[in-house]
């Protein structure tokens, strides 16, 4: 299944979609997701690298942060990097 249209979509409307995302659910489903692909690594090792999404930090002054994170782990034994 390819993209319907010959472009594809602008940012502001990928905006719309990440804002409306349910991202409790995404999680749940992804987490389903990998499990069932790639089953739990009992003894593999993996690279991970985090990074904090700077448009979604607010109140600079306070001591607690709740911002949005996106976490990448790659299976070294897989080949996923």
């Amino acid at each position: 299944m390819g993209l319907l249209h010959e472009r594809l979509p602008s940012l502001s409307t990928l905006r719309r979609i990440m804002m409306r995302l349910n991202f409790a659910k995404l999680t749940e489903a992804f987490n389903a997701w990998t499990n069932e692909s790639l089953g739990p690594a009992l003894a593999g090792q993996l690279a991970m690298d985090g990074k904090g999404i700077k448009v979604s930090l607010s109140d600079y002054d306070k001591s607690y942060q709740d911002f949005v994170c996106l976490v990448s782990a790659f299976s070294l034994e897989f080949g996923g990097g």
